[in-house]
């Protein structure tokens, strides 16, 4: 997260500094992070509106600094660890917990974003 630069997004929307400094200061305080799931950062970035939040990372998706992409929530709440480019790439079964497979569609599509890379369709 820390190689996404805020400051020209700081700059630029003055409507959403607040949300922007907020998520600045947790990419910096989560660097491993690779999914960005807005609803846990919703939830840990309390004091942001979560509508602020989503449109900070649409700006970092029209920037070229995130990408969006979907990713399977299991039924037990866990992101699975795959990403995919749409929802109609998704398997019809992935990987569940304990060594087992589930049906894709016994989980939910959740979207998320991910740091753009330069290699990165």
């Amino acid at each position: 997260m820390s190689s996404i630069s805020f400051d020209a997004l700081y700059e630029d929307r003055p409507d959403l500094r607040r949300a922007v400094a907020r998520f600045s200061d947790w990419g910096d305080a989560h660097p491993e992070k690779k999914i960005i799931d807005p609803r846990a950062l919703a939830r840990y970035l309390k004091d942001v509106p979560a509508g602020e939040l989503i449109a900070v990372c649409r700006e970092l998706v029209a920037r070229g600094s995130l990408r969006q992409r979907y990713a399977l929530e299991r039924p037990s709440g866990q992101l699975s660890g795959t990403v995919y480019l749409s929802p109609a790439e998704i398997p019809a079964e992935i990987p569940g917990d304990f060594e087992t497979w589930i049906s894709s569609s016994d989980a939910t599509v959740v979207p998320v974003f991910t740091r753009a890379e330069r290699d990165d369709g």
